[in-house]
């Protein structure tokens, strides 16, 4: 692609750098960022813990993913505007069976 880079720059305390670099999920970041840009479906796997649900979204939301693009705005140069969404499926499996059987 010929887009310029684009980041949102994000500052988090010590601590909590601390314990994202410990996360699995943080040394597989290129990878799945590359993914996520070839393909218009990724399926992410991980152990529980590895970070997936934590770290995936901050991973698209620091490339510019749901951060719109207004003309000198904070994220003008962004290209891809819309909302960054996180699903846990078997939670969401587990509610709908609910509601069928009550």
């Amino acid at each position: 692609s010929n887009k310029p880079a684009f980041y949102v720059s994000v500052s988090r305390t010590p601590e909590i750098e601390a314990q994202r670099l410990n996360l699995p999920i943080l040394g597989e970041e290129q990878q799945i960022m590359e993914a996520i840009r070839a393909h218009p479906v990724v399926v992410i796997c991980g152990d529980t813990g590895s970070g997936k649900t934590t770290q995936i979204p901050q991973f698209l939301y620091e490339a510019g993913f749901g951060c719109g693009s207004r003309p000198g705005g904070a994220a003008e140069g962004a290209s891809f505007p819309g909302m960054i969404g996180v699903t846990e499926p078997r939670r969401m499996a587990a509610v709908s069976t609910a509601q069928r059987v009550a």
